[in-house]
């Protein structure tokens, strides 16, 4: 067939726009193609439509898969022959074409359809994604004994909350086995530079798959990715620790770029139990300024062994001070631990994770950290460790209630503490104003991630709505268990936060969307572009 026909006076560019569009195959984006037969006969073979597949694929420079109905053409075809008919697209991305039955909800003009549509990675990997179809215009197209319908698609965007991105910022990557074959290699030959991280493009797809089919089951639009903790490997010696670092996190930016509409990277730092700040710091940079990333996890006690100084101790304050500098997002999140005190209790590094997240909120509140580094900003992973038990002066029982009355307030009761016979406030302490904290609002947050619906609520009364960032940790612990509360998987958190009747809507979406881009700067940088 002639060019004419495709491009030419007789035939507009159904694309609307050709080259304006973005050249060969960038104008499909938004555009799926209905192609029906007409009332002219023609033969309802798979091999004719194979055919009209191809001269669509010219018309449209992509490329073409046609699924019949028997499984050696469909099967075969939707997954390994997504680039042996037609056109190469020009991002290399498959395009999917459907036969849909006589009857089916694509029919047109009564007979067998083909469906046209550019699949994204989440629709490719199995995800659900819902869209919404306005049709444009239809073309005639004798030569193929067809009709083009051309139809724009709006995303109803399905996983969006309240018509806003839901931002996961507990998220890690999910890998298949050769990535920690590679990191006992490192540990057994103890010889770093020798080979690297060799994963199969299969296996990784596989890996991904499943974390963006779980991500879209759980309405997750955009997860922060980091290490998983416990394969960081931190309590191995520096010159092992610190290539380890820049591998895992060539691993978190190549996943990045292989989905950069789904995941952001938060990085691994070469933290060992000698607290050397100075590869920290080096790393740091390199993630932020040459990978892209927004932000890096810091182990509170990367030795596990309980010798790392405390989080407000002037050893970190390199690191607090290059992350201030980068306007990077500092996420604590503990690993392993080998306390032999705890080496009964089933995956104990959970038991690590709450200890010394509670340690690390109570020093970094306790302290001039945020007074030194004003703009720095932490978040303490799984709302913060523990829950307050005790009520001080000054504390809110609501952090959501605006009022900083005594119905909210924490005020002194005119007994003195302790055990002490007879002994009374003077009316001064009892008397003088109860001034609420509210300093850290702006340099100290906690995620969500708690799948117990109880401990969630309790942290987000006593935190506060306002200092929340959404975090699912999913995939993860909480994937292979179903909360009664919702009955859904526990990481589904937006299912439980949409149930709490505790917080408004405002509060909600200030979770799940708004309180992120406050949090990463860099992230909301990036989500601006």
């Amino acid at each position: 067939m002639e060019e004419r026909h495709m491009h030419g006076a007789e035939h507009p560019d159904p694309l609307g726009g050709g080259e304006q569009a973005g050249g060969p195959g960038q104008g499909l984006e938004g555009i799926r193609i209905v192609v029906g037969r007409s009332a002219v006969t023609a033969p309802a073979s798979h091999g004719h439509h194979e055919i009209q597949a191809r001269l669509i694929g010219e018309l449209c420079q992509c490329a073409i898969v046609i699924p019949g109905s028997g499984p050696a053409l469909g099967n075969r075809c939707c997954r390994d022959g997504a680039r042996e008919i037609g056109t190469e697209r020009a991002q290399g991305e498959p395009v999917f074409v459907g036969l849909h039955n006589p009857g089916s909800c694509w029919q047109m003009q009564g007979g067998i359809n083909i469906v046209l549509r550019r699949m994204n990675a989440s629709t490719w990997s199995g995800g659900v994604r819902r869209w919404q179809w306005i049709q444009e215009t239809v073309v005639q197209f004798p030569e193929l004994h067809c009709t083009i319908a051309i139809h724009k698609k709006q995303l109803l965007e399905k996983t969006m909350y309240k018509g806003k991105k839901v931002i996961d910022v507990h998220g890690h990557i999910s890998t298949p086995p050769h990535f920690r074959a590679a990191a006992y290699n490192l540990i057994a030959l103890r010889t770093p530079g020798e080979g690297g991280i060799e994963m199969p493009e299969n296996a990784v797809k596989a890996a991904l798959d499943r974390h963006l089919r779980m991500l879209d089951e759980r309405n997750v639009d955009v997860q922060l990715i980091s290490p998983r903790p416990v394969a960081m490997m931190q309590f191995e010696r520096p010159f092992l620790q610190e290539p380890w670092a820049r591998m895992t996190n060539d691993v978190i930016a190549s996943q990045c770029k292989m989905h950069p509409t789904r995941f952001v990277g938060v990085a691994q730092l070469p933290q060992t139990r000698e607290m050397l700040m100075e590869p920290c710091v080096e790393e740091l940079e390199r993630s932020i300024t040459k990978l892209g990333f927004v932000g890096a996890l810091v182990n509170p006690d990367p030795g596990g062994d309980k010798t790392a100084p405390g989080m407000d101790d002037k050893a970190w304050f390199p690191l607090y001070k290059k992350a201030e500098e980068l306007e990077a997002t500092l996420v604590v999140h503990p690993s392993i631990s080998f306390d032999k005190r705890i080496e009964k209790i089933p995956h104990s590094y959970q038991y690590n994770n709450l200890t010394e997240e509670t340690l690390a909120t109570l020093l970094l509140e306790n302290s001039d950290v945020f007074g030194r580094y004003p703009k720095l900003r932490v978040v303490v992973c799984h709302c913060g460790g523990a829950p307050r038990r005790l009520l001080d002066k000054g504390d809110l029982i609501d952090a959501n209630n605006p009022s900083r009355e005594k119905d909210n307030v924490v005020h002194p009761s005119g007994e003195v503490a302790g055990g002490q016979a007879a002994s009374k406030a003077s009316a001064d302490e009892v008397q003088a104003p109860v001034k609420v904290d509210e300093s850290l609002n702006n340099n100290l947050f906690f995620d969500t991630c708690s799948y117990d619906p109880w401990t969630l609520s309790t942290a987000i009364r006593q935190r506060g709505a306002q200092r929340m960032v959404f975090g699912t940790e999913s995939p993860g612990s909480g994937s292979a268990v179903t909360n009664p509360f919702t009955g859904k998987p526990a990481d589904d958190i937006l299912a439980t936060i949409e149930k709490f009747d505790f917080v408004n809507e405002k509060q909600k979406l200030d979770m799940v969307h708004f309180n992120a881009q406050k949090v990463f700067p860099l992230l909301a940088k990036k989500l601006s572009v």
